[in-house]
């Protein structure tokens, strides 16, 4: 029996081969803080090293089309780049979250956050709409942090109860030992700070006993408005 909804979010990917080599140089700076041999550090997938947008508990399958023919629009519309939507982010500062006192996960924001801001929020408004034209605004239906009861316009308040921070999930681990890595860890090198992005992703994330698998549903390339399904 097919699922009814999928647990989805809309992200941009930093690229694998520079996630290779920036969890190899994480590797190190644990050596160099007597991390290497500790249990309670789990270095995330270099192959889908992401920032979320705009994540989506349980969406309706059937949505799902017109999502992506929804957001293949409205790219053309944000301010990008003259001639190509592709813009360049540079990873910037070390957070733990979701609270530095007792961490889950080791981050590092991302600039532009204000151009990064505006893609999360159409997609945002995009998931709405196509909740509404799917005539899902009478059932129940998850969003990030909540469970929705009643209409779109609960899942859009809900939406902007937790403010959007543009981050790089690097690590997740025991609080102490994050901590621990956090205060030895060094300002990252510029040949991994800096990458282009080039295109929206739809992601799929399944949770299994050994983590959330993740796997692409679709691609909306930013220099132009035609996707792939």
């Amino acid at each position: 029996m097919q699922p009814q909804t999928m647990r989805l979010f809309w992200a941009i990917q930093y690229p694998p081969e520079q996630g290779k080599k920036l969890i190899k140089w994480l590797n190190k700076q644990a050596d160099l803080s007597g991390l290497s041999k500790i249990r309670g550090i789990r270095w995330l997938d270099p192959a889908f090293l992401h920032c979320t947008l705009h994540f989506m508990e349980a969406f309706p399958v059937e949505a799902i089309p017109g999502m992506v023919e929804q957001v293949q629009s409205q790219v053309s519309l944000l301010p990008l780049k003259e001639g190509s939507g592709a813009f360049s982010c540079e990873l910037d500062q070390w957070h733990l979250l979701p609270r530095p006192a007792k961490p889950r996960v080791l981050v590092l924001s991302l600039v532009p956050e204000k151009l990064l801001a505006r893609f999360a929020s159409m997609l945002q408004q995009t998931a709405v709409r196509c909740l509404e034209t799917v005539g899902k605004a009478g059932e129940q239906v998850e969003a990030h942090f909540f469970a929705q009861k009643g209409d779109s316009t609960a899942y859009q308040r809900a939406q902007h109860k937790k403010a959007f921070f543009a981050h790089l999930s690097v690590a997740r681990g025991k609080p102490e030992v994050l901590k621990q890595l956090y205060r030895g860890v060094a300002e990252l090198p510029d040949n991994l700070k800096v990458f282009t992005v080039n295109k929206l992703v739809l992601i799929a994330s399944e949770l299994q006993p050994q983590g959330a698998q993740y796997y692409v549903l679709a691609t909306v390339p930013l220099e132009s408005t035609v996707g792939d399904v």
